[in-house]
């Protein structure tokens, strides 16, 4: 199994670890932006 997993990254293409990294740091700062709403909401109350 962990060798398949190797296999996978050797193959994968620079593009696609970009498309993975940009993904993530979006998901990430959604996630901050829910954060501070709900925040802001909580404050309005």
């Amino acid at each position: 199994m962990p060798r398949q997993r190797t296999e996978q990254f050797r193959n994968r293409k620079p593009s696609d670890h970009r498309r993975a990294f940009l993904a993530r740091r979006l998901r990430r700062e959604v996630k901050a932006v829910r954060a501070l709403r709900e925040q802001r909401a909580a404050l309005r109350e």
